[in-house]
């Protein structure tokens, strides 16, 4: 062990492939080659580098490598620059002969950070930030690009162990080309790992095609980028829906494994799902008080709303699919209806908005409607502030406001922790809402008395 003596976090280690006493590290901004033996402690420098040197910005550090059968290694930086260090016979009084510095500094991609910075005989190969994998001889010129992946900000690229490649493998890459010759660009399979979660299968003979669409690579794997903020299983279908707030929404076949649908919101951050009890709809709340109605069958978009600025937090339709409430951070319930406006045959069915109510002091916690068994359709909320609150739903309308029907207190020093309909015994009198609290205890509320 040796200790740097630096807060420069080193996030990159590389062996030299063709000396294996010598290791390469850098954080952020300074860049350590070290020789070891087992005969004695680690050594190691670091060369400077300041901006003055080469009259230009010099930005945050990512990967470093070794250049084969040459004493040069190479940086990449954020700014797309890729800084050269070679040993120097110029004396300047801040290194030695025997210890590389900065000789030069080539601008690859303006502006866009090279992620990835790798060897892979006979190319180095880039990843960018803005999701191209591009390869270049051992002087940096570019021998061949892959810019259509479209998946995402490069993070890794791992390539197949056989870089054997047949010729057959290059069959109609051209109209009755039959041969290629020894310039054609080759390489072996590659795995690109994105920071959109995806990762996609790159192969030299896709840099031939002439479709912007075929040279995308085949997705291999796609997973979530973002931690999961909603999830919501299919009332009928093996399908459960994931949301998170980088915009993802994923629809999986539990019984397949398999990702059956996936859409993606821009600037939005779904954080609540819930389906409809006939399976057709999938409503998505978002942080910013959106909610939008889909089909669950292609995640198709139906009708957006947005009744209030603060985030979704419960969603809850009715069981005939045909009125939906909804919760917000503000403590407001808003409720949405399925049918003609005005009550006009003329008109076609739409969802329509029917009311809104601040109905407590502190956060909704719970949100649900009754079932079939009920006499009439019943609409209930719970909040932190231990108050149950019942809605007239066939009484209210957008003139009209979201109607409360009735209040109760229902804890003294718990705090109601959500709610649901409870469907065992429901007729007559004995329709009932069970409740649930911090303190670990259920309790049913007979909503009739």
């Amino acid at each position: 062990t040796a200790n740097v003596g630096t807060q420069d976090v080193q996030t990159c280690v590389r062996f030299n492939a063709w000396d294996i006493h010598e290791i390469a590290t850098n954080g952020k901004r300074r860049v350590f080659y070290w020789t070891w033996d087992t005969s004695a402690p680690p050594q190691f420098y670091s060369p400077a580098l300041a901006a003055r040197d080469f009259k230009q910005r010099i930005g945050d550090y990512t990967q470093t490598i070794f250049l084969p059968d040459s004493t040069q290694a190479a940086t990449g930086t954020v700014d797309g620059d890729v800084v050269i260090w070679d040993l120097s016979l110029i004396v300047d009084g801040l290194s030695r002969p025997d210890e590389r510095r900065a000789v030069k500094i080539i601008c690859l991609c303006p502006e866009v950070s090279l992620n990835v910075v790798m060897v892979h005989t006979p190319f180095v190969v880039v990843g960018t930030a803005d999701g191209a994998v591009r390869f270049y001889d051992y002087q940096f010129r570019v021998q061949a690009w892959f810019e259509d992946l479209s998946a995402g900000a490069v993070k890794s690229i791992s390539f197949e162990l056989d870089a054997d490649r047949e010729q057959d493998d290059f069959s109609g890459i051209a109209q009755g080309q039959t041969s290629h010759s020894e310039d054609d660009f080759k390489c072996a399979d590659f795995l690109v790992s994105t920071g959109q979660a995806l990762i996609v299968l790159g192969q030299s003979k896709l840099f031939y095609e002439l479709n912007a669409e075929e040279r995308r690579g085949r997705l291999i794997l796609q997973g979530l980028d973002s931690p999961a903020h909603g999830l919501c299983c299919h009332p009928a279908l093996p399908l459960v829906a994931v949301c998170g707030y980088s915009g993802f929404l994923h629809m999986w076949n539990y019984h397949l494994r398999s990702l059956h649908l996936v859409k993606l919101f821009e600037k939005l951050m779904p954080q609540v799902l819930a389906f409809s009890p006939d399976g057709n709809l999938l409503a998505v709340g978002f942080a910013n008080g959106h909610v939008k109605l889909l089909r669950s069958s292609d995640l198709s978009e139906l009708t957006s709303s947005r009744d209030s600025r603060d985030p979704v937090t419960h969603l809850c339709f009715s069981y005939d699919s045909l009125y939906l409430a909804v919760a917000h951070a503000d403590r407001c319930v808003c409720l949405y209806h399925f049918a003609r406006r005005h009550n006009d045959k003329h008109y076609a069915m739409e969802w329509l908005f029917s009311g809104k109510h601040r109905s407590h002091w502190w956060a909704i916690v719970g949100l649900c409607f009754s079932g079939p068994e009920s006499d009439k359709l019943r609409l209930f909320s719970v909040g932190e502030d231990r108050r149950l609150v019942e809605y007239n739903v066939l009484q209210s309308t957008e003139f009209t406001g979201l109607q409360i029907q009735a209040a109760t207190i229902i804890e003294q020093e718990a705090r109601p922790t959500g709610c649901l309909w409870y469907p065992f015994g429901g007729r007559g009198d004995n329709q009932k809402v069970l409740t649930y609290n911090d303190e670990y205890k259920f309790k049913i509320w007979n909503v009739t008395n």
